[in-house]
């Protein structure tokens, strides 16, 4: 008689896993890093690639371009091994050299407080594997700027960014109403991208400022303003019957704004529309003036003529609402100073 042995059935389970590509990050160098998201890459400029080669001038050979996570280069040109060389650039917010190849990653360069030079590639790398300074002049020579600090303007820059000072006159205004400033010394972490903040506590910080509520007093403007950051600023508003309140009633204001025009600046109200006149301290280069709701929105803007010593514009075409409004000026001068001013008016029906 056969015996019949009842053989255990042994299932082996093999699992699959997918383990998806690094994401990897090509900047205008040819250099390829990885990079924790394709967030961050589209932050520092660069191009997303799933996976590739590691390190300079690599160009992420290996790797496969992924241009739907692209976003601020997508329609740009992927730099390759071939590209002529077009010069050196110092990225003040990394602190290293990098040679640029693209005219995209020149005119970058060339701007706040970084250093361009053009024509030349950078010095060879250090004992840290890093690109090293050339010799010569920067054609561009952003490092040459006194940073007075960096600030998160309230007025046109609602996105929360930062950016850095380098005018004592614009620390100075920075540091008042719904702004947040931060002083010499206190700079955003290194290779945090375009716009980042401090972490550093601030030295003036916005959030927390007062506000003088005129109510419908139209000859003080009437409304409700951010206090600048001065000693008398809520006696000044008391002592012009005025409300020291911590937050505007019933407004959306945002604006940064004080109770008297600018300097120079002269604004009326007659037949539904909004004269304002303008005499600058020196020539204007160009720039616009523009009407704002009390949400910051524009209703109406007028264009400043190049080479204007006085300025004299209408807006509000279509006639303009009763309500509280805020003249904003944003012009260059033809020192290349920038000039940004803001006039509250009242506008009774």
């Amino acid at each position: 008689m056969k015996r019949l042995f009842a053989l255990p059935i042994v299932v082996v389970l093999i699992t699959a896993s997918f383990v998806p590509a690094q994401v990897m990050c090509l900047y205008d160098s040819g250099d390829c890093w990885p990079g924790p998201t394709a967030a961050d890459c589209n932050t520092s400029w660069g191009w997303v690639f799933n996976g590739g080669d590691q390190g300079k001038g690599t160009y992420c050979a290996g790797g496969t371009y992924d241009k739907d996570a692209t976003t601020n280069r997508k329609n740009t040109p992927l730099p390759s091994a071939n590209d002529v060389l077009l010069g050196c650039c110092y990225w003040a917010e990394s602190k290293t050299y990098a040679n640029v190849y693209t005219t995209k990653g020149e005119s970058d360069c060339a701007s706040g407080l970084n250093s361009y030079w053009k024509g030349t590639a950078c010095g060879p790398a250090g004992a840290d594997d890093n690109l090293t300074r050339p010799d010569g002049t920067p054609t561009f020579d952003g490092g040459s700027k006194t940073v007075y600090g960096y600030c998160k303007w309230a007025e046109d820059n609602l996105d929360g960014k930062c950016w850095p000072v380098t005018e004592s006159s614009e620390a100075a205004d920075c540091q008042g109403g719904a702004n947040t400033f931060w002083g010499p010394g206190k700079e955003p972490p290194a290779g945090s991208g375009s716009g980042a903040c401090p972490t550093a506590t601030p030295d003036y910080d916005g959030s927390k400022a007062k506000y003088c509520d005129y109510g419908p007093i139209t000859e003080f403007g009437g409304g409700c303003f951010a206090l600048p950051n001065t000693p008398t600023a809520e006696a000044d508003c008391e002592k012009d019957f005025g409300t020291v309140v911590e937050k505007c009633p019933g407004t959306g204001v945002r604006m940064v704004a004080n109770k008297a025009a600018a300097p120079g600046v002269r604004v009326s109200y007659a037949k539904n529309r909004v004269t304002v006149n303008w005499t600058p301290s020196a020539k204007v280069a160009s720039g616009t003036v523009q009407l704002l709701n009390a949400k910051g929105v524009a209703v109406s803007t007028a264009f400043i003529k190049a080479n204007s010593s006085k300025v004299s514009v209408k807006l509000g075409t279509v006639g303009v609402p009763a309500g509280m409004y805020f003249v904003h000026i944003n012009a260059v001068g033809q020192n290349g100073k920038k000039i940004v001013t803001n006039s509250a008016i009242s506008i009774v029906k």
